[in-house]
């Protein structure tokens, strides 16, 4: 998965601009994220294959009750090297899905090496927490 189509800095440059100041963008976007997804899990499912880079934002800031798994070869395949910016890209990813009426799909569109393919997010425990009502 290594070959999968990502957007360059240059690409996010204008929402970088936008942002200001990384850092606190960062810590805001967690803390607001970590609230929303505790009342609307299946949202989980609009960041995509990003998702995994959010999530293990999540947990690196300690909002753990999400759960613990990540998809490890997205997360190499997406990671950017820089937290902000993965969270960012990962941000971009879901405001097109929000646009298009998708933020709660399974099913998305990944480019990899030219070629389109379907990639369904599932992650067991943001499933869990939406069927059993838990947060």
């Amino acid at each position: 998965m290594e070959n999968i189509y990502k957007p360059t800095k240059e690409d996010l440059q204008p929402l970088i601009e936008q942002v200001g100041d990384l850092v606190t963008w960062e810590q805001k976007f967690v803390k607001s994220l970590a609230g929303f997804l505790a009342k609307n899990p299946l949202r989980y499912r609009g960041y995509g294959p990003y998702w995994w880079l959010v999530k293990q934002a999540l947990i690196e800031h300690g909002e753990t009750q999400f759960g613990d798994h990540v998809d490890v070869q997205m997360v190499g395949a997406l990671e950017y090297g820089d937290r902000p910016l993965n969270l960012i890209a990962a941000f971009a990813y879901s405001e097109t899905m929000f646009d298009l009426g998708k933020m709660t799909d399974s099913y998305h569109l990944i480019d990899t090496d030219g070629e389109q393919h379907e990639y369904v997010i599932a992650d067991d425990e943001m499933e869990i927490l939406h069927a059993t009502n838990q947060l």
